[in-house]
């Protein structure tokens, strides 16, 4: 699979273009309006690419064109063309759940809060952090045998059986920094 770069689907989602990219443990994916023209097969775009492309001035309107092999993305008075990657994707569709089983809102800068003191006690060992659900309480707790533990806590509204789930912070606050403020 080609885990490197960004795959775009404009297929036939009404005026829908997909981004996804995957480092093989976390995913992302965003939909935009477009208006797209021609029919082409959805094209994996290098990561370096994409990430040249959003350091253009996109005040302006941008164009992207893909061919056989390249692709060309012009905004302004900029143009960016690299040859794509292998067109071969893992089905980000398959992986994402349709419903989710329980659902909680949190504030996103108090969730950034918490991770950030949680990350203080975790070390390159132990990177894992215990998200514990319960009763109008997220509270995550770490420990690194080096450094010491932490326990911090976030009030929540949270009224089903306490759940139990082990993330890397560092993977969350990466992702809450791509949300609107």
């Amino acid at each position: 699979y080609a885990l490197s770069g960004v795959f775009v689907d404009a297929g036939k989602r009404d005026g829908k273009v997909v981004f996804a990219a995957t480092d093989s443990r976390r995913l992302s994916v965003v939909q935009i309006t477009a208006d797209v023209g021609g029919d082409f097969s959805p094209p994996v775009v290098p990561a370096a690419a994409i990430t040249a492309f959003l350091r253009c001035d996109r005040r302006s309107e941008c164009t992207i064109e893909v061919g056989q092999n390249s692709i060309r993305m012009i905004c302004g008075a900029t143009t960016i063309t690299s040859r794509l990657v292998d067109r071969r994707f893992p089905q980000y569709g398959s992986i994402i759940p349709r419903q989710a089983a329980h659902v909680v809102d949190i504030v996103a800068s108090e969730l950034a809060s918490v991770c950030q003191q949680a990350m203080v006690m975790t070390s390159d060992e132990s990177k894992g952090v215990v998200f514990a659900f319960r009763d109008g309480l997220l509270s995550l707790k770490s420990s690194a045998a080096s450094i010491g533990e932490s326990d911090v806590a976030l009030p929540i509204s949270w009224s089903t059986a306490p759940m139990e789930i082990t993330l890397i912070p560092e993977q969350i606050t990466q992702a809450l920094k791509t949300l609107p403020s």
